[in-house]
């Protein structure tokens, strides 16, 4: 079994979810704004359920999964490295960085700041030679803290629609 770190960054805290952050969490994932680019459609509060607990349980059989991101003490996302065993040709075979904001956390940085800190971590701790992360081709605001952080562009994939392939190698 594998304990789940924290993370603290100079604004940021990345712990382990507990079931007294679910509420928060499924006014997150329950907002159209925040789903936009993650599937378009809000979900519901038993998925947001069973996606926080498959979050925290990927530690345990992976080695890595997601973190609550708070700020301040409040709910600002979630983010972390997942294998979701995605349909994709060729198949995806690196851990796949995620992450999500609530929409009053927007425009501070604070995605870039958690990435820059989850991707940190990994190269301290993950054997894979690289991470990916995947971005609706629509979403320029997540590209571009993939790029900050030293994602590069790969190829299109289809997921659901046209998607983003970045990659990233383990420093």
């Amino acid at each position: 079994m594998n304990e789940i770190p924290v993370i603290e960054t100079p604004r940021l805290r990345l712990r382990p979810a507990t079931s007294d952050d679910f509420p928060a969490l499924a006014d997150m994932w329950g907002d159209e704004r925040t789903v936009r680019f993650i599937g378009g459609a809000v979900r519901p509060p038993a998925d947001v359920w069973m996606r926080m607990l498959a979050g925290a349980g990927m530690w345990h059989i992976l080695g890595y999964g997601y973190w609550l991101i708070e700020h301040e003490g409040r709910l600002a996302g979630q983010g972390g490295f997942a294998d979701f065993h995605r349909p994709s040709d060729p198949p995806l075979t690196a851990p796949e960085a995620g992450w999500a904001f609530a929409p009053y956390a927007w425009g501070q940085g604070f995605a870039t700041e958690a990435l820059a800190a989850m991707l940190s971590w990994a190269d301290a701790h993950l054997s894979a030679p690289v991470t990916c992360c995947l971005i609706d081709r629509e979403n320029g605001a997540s590209a571009r803290v993939a790029e900050k952080c030293g994602y590069g562009f790969e190829r299109m994939i289809d997921l659901s629609g046209p998607t983003r392939l970045f990659t990233r190698a383990r420093r």
